[in-house]
């Protein structure tokens, strides 16, 4: 993923760029889940503050 700085904020678009095998990926998992993108980003989000959660511990 790439953050872009200093360019302009449009509604509804973001700073955050993934390339196209992830977007290919997110797609996939979005059309077998029956589901859209953006709630296979928030389950892969909450997955892993769940996992990292472990990490801490040592």
């Amino acid at each position: 993923m790439e953050l872009r700085k200093n360019e302009k904020r449009h509604s509804g678009k973001y700073s955050v760029i993934i390339d196209k095998v992830t977007h290919s990926k997110i797609k996939e998992l979005a059309y077998r889940n029956k589901t859209n993108n953006k709630e296979i980003i928030k389950k892969s989000i909450s997955v892993f503050e769940k996992i990292s959660i472990f990490d801490n511990l040592v």
